[in-house]
């Protein structure tokens, strides 16, 4: 089984003292599985080694929940402008546009800089001072 294990073993450096046997506990019960598997009648049909076993079970897992998470990596391209990911209808209704403290910081839709507050319907991060001048009709045209 060490040997096994030691062949495809999971090498991600961490400083929580539980990864180390977290990680161990994962190689040995992906070598316990192919180990099963390979007493199954569909590895007679369709035999696999190790890696391609778990190559297998990864292909498997990522297919499955791919479509059910989104995305949190980070586009290649420049992000779009704050202020145009609220649809100008929305933006300028003049109706239920509040502002409201939030416990992390993000960035002001307006200015750019770093701000505690947003707006509770567009739900970007404003500034007092930005948050009329945002919200007024002849900004930001395309």
């Amino acid at each position: 089984m060490d040997q096994n294990v030691s062949c495809y073993r999971i090498t991600i450096r961490s400083k929580k003292w539980w990864w180390p046997l977290f990680a161990y506990l994962l190689d040995v019960a992906m070598q316990n599985s192919w180990l099963l598997y390979r007493l199954t009648e569909a590895a007679k049909h369709h035999p696999l080694d190790q890696l391609d076993f778990r190559r297998e079970i990864c292909n498997l897992y990522y297919q499955r929940y791919v479509m059910e998470r989104p995305s949190i990596a980070r586009s290649l391209g420049r992000p779009k402008q704050l202020a145009l990911r609220v649809p100008d209808e929305i933006r300028t209704d003049h109706t239920d546009h509040y502002i409201q403290a939030i416990a992390s910081q993000r960035r002001c839709a307006l200015c750019g800089m770093k701000v505690r507050k947003q707006c509770q319907k567009c739900n970007v991060g404003l500034h007092m001072e930005c948050f009329v001048p945002f919200h007024e009709i002849s900004q930001h045209k395309h």
